[in-house]
């Protein structure tokens, strides 16, 4: 795993046992670049959700950190109710 998004996964609560699990339910966390799957987190924040709660998010889907930024950009346009309610409901939104 990238070292940035090690670093960020620590930060925000994870221990190494659970990001082994997040790679294994996701393995191609393995190889993304810490750049861009801080690009999605930070594109989900500044849409809405709260930072405080972006572990719950990662832990409920974290597929979507793979995707490319400008997608993930896209598809929080697409949600017309609260990011915060809407993702929470259906973390797969981000899919």
């Amino acid at each position: 795993m990238d070292q940035i998004l090690y670093d960020y996964l620590i930060k925000v609560g994870y221990d190494d046992d659970d990001i082994k699990f997040l790679c294994r339910v996701c393995p191609g966390l393995e190889i993304i670049s810490g750049e861009r799957a801080l690009a999605n987190l930070a594109a989900v924040v500044r849409a809405g959700y709260p930072e405080s709660d972006i572990d719950g998010l990662i832990s409920l889907n974290p597929n979507f950190l793979l995707n490319n930024p400008a997608d993930t950009a896209r598809k929080l346009a697409q949600i017309s109710d609260d990011i915060e309610v809407a993702l929470k409901d259906n973390p797969e939104l981000l899919d």
